[in-house]
C-alpha cells in the first residue's frame, strides 16, 4: 500500500518498480546466504583434494565450531621449490612423483591436478623453457618462439616424453564475504585448490558428501519458518517487527574415501612429506 506525501494513490508503475527493486535486493542477499553452507563444503572439498586436510575457521568460514582433520594422504616434497625459476625442475619432479607413487602405493594414477598459479611457476622455470620450443599461430602466420612455453606444450612433453598424464588446472576461487556487513563484494579471494600442491589421483571421484540432521530439523522453533534446500541445507526465516532475517545451516562434511589411492606433491617447501627418489 504505497501513498504519496499528500496521502494520495501512487501510480501503479511506480509501485511495480519499488516491488521489483525490493525483490532484487532480497534476491541478492538471500542467494549468498542460502548458498553459504554448500560453498563452504566446496571449499573443504578442494582443500582435501589438494592438501589432504579439512580446516574450518569460525572467524572466516561462518561456522560455529572450528576443527581440523588430516586424512593422512601420502605426501612428497620437491628438491627445489617451484618459485625458484632458475633452479627448479618441475617436469622432472612430476616424472619422479608419478614413479614414486607407483613404487610406494602400487597405483597407476591418471590425473595430475594443480591451480593456475602453480602452472605459471612451471612455465616460468628455466628448465621448462630450455626443454620446449613453441609455435604460435595468428591467422595465416606461424612463428617459432623459443623460451615461451605454453600450457599445451607442457602437456605434450609430459605425455610424449615422460609418458605421464596431462595436467588439469582447477581455477575455482574462494571468496570471503560479509566483512562490515557487506556480502555483495568479497573482502578476500584465494585459490580453492591450494597453492604449492599437485594432486595425483585415479580420476576425480575422491569421496562422499556426508551429513546429518540439525537439531532444528527435529525440534523446530515455532517463531521461524523452515525449508530444506539441496544438500540438506536448512533455511530458516524470521519476520519480526517489520524486519526479515534469513539464516541457513548444514551439518555436513566432504570425506575422502580414496586417501590410500592418491598422493600430493608439495612444491613450496622442501621438508613436508617424503623426498622424491
Amino acid at each position: 500500500n504505497v501513498k504519496n506525501s499528500a496521502g494520495g494513490a501512487v501510480n501503479q508503475t511506480v509501485i511495480d518498480q519499488l516491488l521489483d527493486q525490493r525483490t532484487e535486493t532480497l534476491r541478492k542477499r538471500f542467494n549468498p546466504i542460502a548458498r553459504m553452507p554448500l560453498a563452504m563444503i566446496d571449499k573443504l572439498a578442494f582443500e582435501e583434494w589438494s592438501n589432504g586436510t579439512a580446516t574450518v575457521d569460525p572467524d572466516k568460514d561462518a561456522a560455529k565450531n572450528g576443527f581440523t582433520i588430516d586424512f593422512q594422504v601420502k605426501k612428497y616434497h620437491v628438491p627445489t621449490v617451484w618459485s625458484d625459476k632458475d633452479n627448479a625442475t618441475a617436469l622432472e619432479d612430476l616424472s619422479k612423483f608419478v614413479y614414486d607413487v607407483w613404487k610406494d602405493l602400487h597405483i597407476r594414477i591418471d590425473t595430475l591436478t594443480l591451480n593456475p598459479d602453480e602452472m605459471r611457476k612451471i612455465l616460468a622455470q628455466k628448465s621448462t623453457k630450455d626443454s620446449l620450443t613453441s609455435y604460435l599461430t595468428t591467422g595465416t602466420k606461424r612463428i617459432k618462439a623459443i623460451g615461451m612455453p605454453s600450457y599445451d606444450d607442457v602437456n605434450v612433453v609430459l605425455e610424449g616424453q615422460y609418458r605421464l598424464p596431462p595436467i588439469t588446472e582447477i581455477s575455482a576461487v574462494c571468496d570471503i564475504r560479509g566483512a562490515g556487513g557487506n556480502i555483495s563484494v568479497p573482502s578476500e579471494t584465494f585459490n580453492a585448490f591450494q597453492d604449492g600442491r599437485v594432486a595425483a589421483t585415479i580420476g576425480t571421484d575422491l569421496g562422499k558428501y556426508m551429513y546429518t540432521l540439525l537439531p532444528e530439523q527435529e525440534m523446530p522453533d515455532k517463531d521461524y519458518t523452515y525449508a530444506v534446500a539441496q544438500g540438506n541445507v536448512l533455511i530458516s526465516a524470521l519476520s519480526k517487527e517489520g524486519q526479515l532475517s534469513i539464516k541457513s545451516k548444514a551439518c555436513a562434511l566432504p570425506v575422502i574415501t580414496v586417501r590410500k589411492s592418491m598422493a600430493i606433491l608439495v612444491t613450496d617447501d622442501t621438508t613436508t612429506g617424503s623426498a622424491l627418489y
